[in-house]
């Protein structure tokens, strides 16, 4: 007969391999069961009002083709006639209806193009907007980070040195407190901070003693130490969809905000997630938005920028959207 000693031996023995055998089955991907990515909201607290010109290949998103309301989101330009903001921006978008404001001028839209491998609640997801040729001046972009990320669990990114404020964010947003329902009336103003951007901010400050929560790229006003601290820099906050995360010492566009999760009853703000432009779907996305953009046919019919781009999915029912409105 066993003793409850040997027994209970046993059951550490194996509950402890089958824990090891689950990390081992989960090392090339990420845990995200515990995991929320809400939805991100428009807004600043301190954050510096800042002039158009000063960042050129900066747009807005309007889904109307002749006001300039409502607003949806903030684009990049990162190479002619094609700009990416955040996949869930993308989704809200119809063609017929939507333009983009850029350096002063109104552009319409050729083709929407969705991430090829979703992430959950498309958290890790940029989305292209390719626009038809109607820009009458001298394209400004921005150079994205593009060394492709060698895992899937961001353990590449974890490697990285970043320095305290080493970052800025830029984008869209109506100050904390306006009201966010009339959205024919916001007053969305182009706004910058400067931030910090860790692995650890996310788990540290929305997950408190959870583990393997969170554990992806954000951005914040202050360090996790700060936040411990009260520190009065943690209560600056900057997240709008689509906003751009900048490298001030390379000038590289190296993240896209997507996602932050906000709670009315706190008193200190929240981290803010963000998509880096290195993955295998935004590489390929990139790829199929270069095939539409060279595309000079005329009368498209539905599938045809499918066929360009044969991996798409999404996109495809923009396509049909738009053609189905083009009489």
């Amino acid at each position: 007969m066993y003793s409850s000693v040997t027994i209970l031996f046993c059951y550490i023995s194996i509950n402890h391999g089958f824990q090891r055998e689950l990390v081992l089955r989960r090392t090339n991907e990420l845990m995200l069961t515990d995991s929320l990515f809400s939805e991100l909201k428009n807004m600043y607290v301190n954050a510096a009002v800042v002039k158009e010109n000063a960042y050129p290949w900066i747009a807005r998103v309007i889904h109307s083709q002749k006001k300039l309301v409502p607003f949806m989101c903030t684009a990049i330009c990162i190479d002619v006639k094609i700009f990416i903001t955040a996949a869930r921006c993308v989704t809200m978008l119809k063609i017929v209806h939507t333009s983009l404001i850029y350096q002063g001028e109104r552009l319409t839209v050729k083709a929407l193009v969705m991430p090829t491998k979703e992430s959950k609640q498309l958290f890790d997801d940029i989305g292209f907007i390719i626009v038809n040729d109607e820009f009458t001046g001298q394209w400004q972009k921005i150079e994205p980070y593009n060394k492709k990320r060698p895992d899937k669990t961001f353990e590449w990114f974890k490697k990285i040195n970043f320095e305290a404020y080493d970052h800025k964010v830029v984008g869209y947003a109506m100050k904390k407190g306006s009201d966010a329902t009339q959205i024919w009336k916001n007053n969305y103003e182009l706004t910058e901070l400067n931030v910090v951007v860790s692995i650890n901010l996310c788990p540290g400050i929305i997950a408190v003693g959870k583990i393997n929560t969170y554990q992806v790229p954000c951005y914040h006003s202050c360090t996790l130490k700060n936040h411990i601290a009260n520190d009065k820099r943690c209560n600056n906050y900057h997240g709008t969809l689509g906003g751009a995360l900048i490298n001030i010492k390379s000038k590289q566009l190296f993240g896209v905000a997507t996602w932050a999760e906000t709670d009315s009853r706190l008193k200190y703000q929240l981290p803010v997630g963000f998509a880096i432009p290195n993955s295998d779907s935004y590489f390929e996305d990139y790829a199929c938005s270069i095939k539409i953009r060279n595309s000079y046919e005329v009368n498209v019919k539905a599938g045809y920028y499918q066929k360009l781009c044969d991996n798409k999915r999404k996109h495809v029912d923009f396509e049909m959207t738009n053609n189905s409105n083009m009489d």
